[in-house]
């Protein structure tokens, strides 16, 4: 029997990136109370501040929720705004944990070296270092900020990592598209013999009815 197909084009929401949108948004806001602690603690310039409240409001709330309702909708025009801003996010974060882990690394050498520890107790709590064929007075304070300077390195990975996955998920739910397939097959059905109707008169209806008398002639006998 023929057999018909019928293919229809379904654009579903990516739970996936839906997920890593909402990372995305809490390790953005967890890395900028965090920083917002340290600025506290060192007194930074009002400027660092502002540049802080900015690039949260944009990386942390203005770009995922462009991207969140961009899934929901499937708009492939935002989606590819979204994975763009969040490729470009991750890959920046990624320099900075290197060339921060890269630092921080040095500065916990230099820390833990003998000839730091003697100078931190001989010379006012500070140490003479060579970096980059240059000499710098160390403080001690450096290393005293050695587990929160951990801390900000990893949440710079965070931050590479979730938002490298925003961007492949939104990259993956630009491309792929869902066929759903309606197949359709032919049933022959036997002819049915038409029955004669029979006409059923009302009920109230009066039927004229006819009859035949039939008179029998009996002959007369001769006596």
């Amino acid at each position: 029997m023929p057999l018909e197909v019928q293919g229809i084009l379904v654009e579903k929401p990516n739970k996936d990136l839906s997920k890593w949108i909402r990372a995305i948004i809490f390790t953005h806001a967890a890395f900028s109370i965090f920083t917002a602690y340290l600025y506290e603690l060192h007194h930074v310039e009002d400027v660092r501040w502002y540049g802080l409240v900015i690039s949260w409001v944009i990386f942390g709330v203005f770009v995922p929720l462009i991207g969140y309702k961009a899934s929901q909708k499937t708009e492939k025009r935002r989606l590819a705004i979204f994975g763009a801003i969040q490729g470009i996010v991750g890959f920046y974060n990624l320099i900075n944990f290197l060339a921060f882990s890269s630092v921080l690394l040095t500065v916990i050498d230099w820390c833990m070296s003998d000839d730091c520890l003697a100078q931190f107790e001989t010379r006012n709590h500070s140490c003479l270092v060579s970096f980059s064929n240059e000499t710098y007075d160390m403080d001690y304070s450096y290393c005293k900020d050695t587990p929160k300077n951990i801390v900000t390195a990893l949440f710079f990975a965070l931050l590479s990592f979730t938002s490298c996955m925003g961007a492949l998920h939104a990259r993956k739910m630009k491309d792929v598209q869902i066929v759903q397939v309606i197949t359709t097959e032919q049933v022959s059905v036997p002819q049915i013999q038409r029955v004669p109707r029979v006409y059923t008169p009302p009920e109230d209806s009066v039927i004229a009815t006819s009859s035949v008398i039939q008179n029998e002639f009996q002959p007369i006998q001769n006596e």
